[in-house]
């Protein structure tokens, strides 16, 4: 319920306002209980000082976090506890701010741990870009594979490195299943001889990526060989740890 004897005593009649009160006015029930973030700010100060101090650790996992599964997770973990103590750090000082707009004290705490927080972003900037590269290695590498497994003929790969909705168009408007592409295949319908790719980009969303190439393609159907210069289009997804291809449509180039 609200302190209407408070109210009563900061009403001013003559002007027909309410003074704003004090902190120290406001009963404790109605405040914030920062004592649950940080039991003082001489605590706060302690995180503050292993934070800034920290920051120069993120120096030692630069360029080499996919060293290993080892280092990979090392700089996970230091990263997320560097994380979590900035947002304890934030949290209390934004609250005791906005508790007393008058207090400079923690007007200038909540100064302090923007220009950490900034600090921070760019010691840690190169953690995201290294993992997707990774990924888009990891598909590169994968994307060869599979055009390597049409050639070979190895309908156990091409079967691993396919999603089961695949829809795989080709240059002439026909479009394969991946059970259509195992069978013909396996038949002897369509055989690759040769798969060259040039001019590789890609562009990665998450788990989705788009690889757009040229290809020399030297393929038989029916017999009769042939060589197809193509632009192509392939949809990749990641599932798991693996890369498989959901899509596919090329166009004469």
């Amino acid at each position: 319920m609200f302190n209407h004897k408070l109210i009563t005593r900061l009403y001013n009649p003559d002007t027909h306002t309410i003074e704003v009160p004090t902190r120290e006015e406001i009963e404790e029930q109605y405040k914030w209980n920062l004592t649950d973030i940080y039991s003082s700010d001489e605590e706060w100060e302690i995180d503050f000082k292993f934070v800034e101090e920290s920051i120069i650790g993120y120096a030692q996992f630069e360029g080499r976090i996919t060293d290993s599964s080892v280092t990979l997770l090392a700089c996970l973990k230091f990263d997320e506890e560097i994380g979590m103590k900035l947002e304890r750090l934030y949290l209390y000082c934004m609250l005791a701010k906005d508790s007393d707009m008058r207090n400079t004290k923690y007007q200038g705490m909540d100064d302090r741990i923007k220009q950490i927080y900034s600090k921070v972003l760019t010691a840690s900037s190169f953690i995201k870009p290294e993992l997707l590269k990774t990924d888009e290695e990891k598909l590169r590498v994968t994307l060869k594979e599979f055009h390597q497994a049409l050639v070979n003929r190895n309908t156990v790969s091409v079967n691993q490195q396919t999603d089961k909705a695949l829809s795989y168009g080709h240059s002439n408007g026909w479009v394969e299943t991946k059970a259509e592409m195992i069978r013909n295949l396996e038949t002897g319908y369509i055989s690759y001889q040769g798969f060259k790719e040039d001019s590789i980009t890609v562009a990665m969303n998450g788990n989705l990526a788009s690889v757009r190439f040229v290809a020399d393609i030297t393929a038989t159907m029916k017999g009769t060989a042939s060589v197809y210069h193509l632009k192509v289009l392939e949809v990749w997804v990641k599932k798991g740890k693996r890369w498989v291809l959901f899509a596919r449509q090329a166009v004469k180039n």
